[in-house]
Parts: structure tokens; sequence; C-alpha cells
């Protein structure tokens, strides 16, 4: 019987389509930002005790997903301009070289292959908040992932709270 109910996990998940997935969207309240997420997929944790995210735990076990907002405070000695926080995202790969990097005044977007598989995080950013969505899968569930990350990337919206 647990055989039986992990190959239709498996089959459910691996035959999910991006397009044909519904979709459910997270609103954080304390930072104001917003992500779609299909729950066929991925199941919302409890959000972090600081109220700043949360993590997306994938229902096949194999993946990292998360989305958390944090202000850009400017201060003194910290470099937070759209290209340190690229360099920053891309010291997950390896030798802190990115396959994807874009840094713009208000999106910073970077995506390379790392021991753990595909590394992908995006950054949008609205006066001084930024919501960063991150994710880790395998390469192997690539044909499954890429489109799921890609949909929620398009979906991050950083709201108008601040």
């Amino acid at each position: 019987m647990k055989t039986l109910r992990w190959i239709l996990l498996v089959c459910t998940v691996a035959c999910a389509n991006a397009d044909s997935l519904k979709y459910e969207t997270y609103v954080n309240a304390r930072f104001g930002y917003a992500i779609a997420y299909p729950p066929a997929l991925l199941v919302p944790q409890p959000e972090a005790g600081n109220g700043d995210g949360r993590i997306f735990a994938p229902r096949n076990g194999r993946g990292d997903f998360r989305v958390y907002g944090h202000f850009i405070l400017g201060e003194q000695g910290i470099d937070d301009t759209p290209a340190a926080m690229a360099n920053d995202a891309a010291k997950q790969c390896p030798g802190g070289r990115a396959a994807y990097r874009v840094a713009k005044p208000n999106l910073i977007a970077v995506s390379c292959e790392t021991p753990r598989g595909i590394f992908y995080e995006k950054t949008v950013i609205r006066k001084d908040v930024a919501a960063t969505f991150w994710a880790v899968y395998p390469k192997a569930d690539r044909a499954l992932w890429d489109p799921v990350v890609a949909a929620m990337a398009r979906s991050l919206n950083p709201g108008d709270t601040y």
C-alpha cells in the first residue's frame, strides 16, 4: 500500500504541468508582498516567527522553496545596492559565477547549477522593502520545477505596504 501511494504521488507530481496547476496566493502581512504557489505540489509551512515569510515544502520531499521580505536599510558599511545583492546571491553558485544574473534598480535575479541542484533567487524591491523568492531543486526534477519556479517568480509582487 505504501508503494502504491508513492507511485501515485510520483505520477501526480511528474505529470503535473505548471500551466494546468491551480495556484493560491500567499500575502505577507508584515511586508505586504505576495506570491502564487501550487498547493498540489507545495505545502505552505507556518510563517516565520518574525513574520518575514515562509517555506513551501515540496510534496515529493525534493527541494527547498521559500519567500521572505526584508528592509533595505542603507546602513553605513552595508552595501545593499542591487549589484551587491546579486553578487551576494551568486555566492550560492560555484565560483560565485551565475549562469543567469540580472541586477536592476527594482529587480535582482540569479540562477545557476550547484552541487545541490538548480538554484534560483529573485528579489523585487519597492521603496525600502525587498521581497525574495528562493528555490533549490534537484537537476533530475527540472521538467517539474522549472515551469513552476518561473510561474512563482513571475507572480512575486512587492505590494505597496511601504
